[in-house]
């Protein structure tokens, strides 16, 4: 059955089927997603580094996947080094229509990722302060926890986040070898 011819969340979820069936252990393809350039890295703009034809279409939307979250640590652990510290998220957008994706996100990130029932959070942002300058509540807190919906939360994966510590270890290596 070709994906054109299935709805997104049928798309998703055949695509996420298809990526577990990858031993992450075994994955020797990265994704650097700097498609627009970045301060994150010198000169390395969007680059799929280790594929070949042993490789197949699923093998290149893991190490995206992967590629993606791994570029958010990065931003992450620059936050960390200014002292912001948090330890969940709330996910929106494309990936948080895979839950395989939400659960790299949690692993990679060792942290909770939440995903809201809604779609159009930036939507529900202004709704919410409307609300507060309406004077319908109290507090921003109040006014989140009356219209925020949480439809999914992903939790850490001890193992895992272990693994793909080794991962990124190598995404920066190769990272570096290219910013050369």
């Amino acid at each position: 059955m070709g994906c054109l011819n299935l709805e997104r969340k049928q798309i998703y979820k055949k695509i996420d089927e298809e990526i577990k069936k990858i031993d992450i252990n075994e994955s020797d393809v990265f994704y650097f997603p700097f498609i627009y350039r970045s301060k994150l890295s010198k000169k390395v703009e969007g680059v799929m580094y280790g594929f070949n034809a042993s490789h197949d279409m699923y093998n290149l939307i893991y190490s995206i996947y992967e590629g993606v979250v791994f570029s958010h640590l990065m931003h992450i652990n620059n936050l960390r080094k200014g002292g912001i510290n948090c330890n969940r998220l709330v996910l929106s957008g494309g990936a948080s229509n895979s839950s395989l994706w939400c659960q790299i996100f949690s692993d990679i990130l060792n942290m909770e990722v939440i995903i809201t029932s809604t779609n159009e959070v930036g939507i529900l942002g202004l709704a919410i302060y409307q609300a507060l300058g309406l004077g319908l509540y109290k507090n921003l807190k109040e006014a989140i926890d009356s219209m925020v919906r949480i439809k999914s939360i992903y939790k850490p994966d001890i193992q895992k986040n272990n693994i793909y510590m080794k991962r990124f270890a190598e995404f920066e290596r190769i990272k570096q070898l290219l910013d050369q």
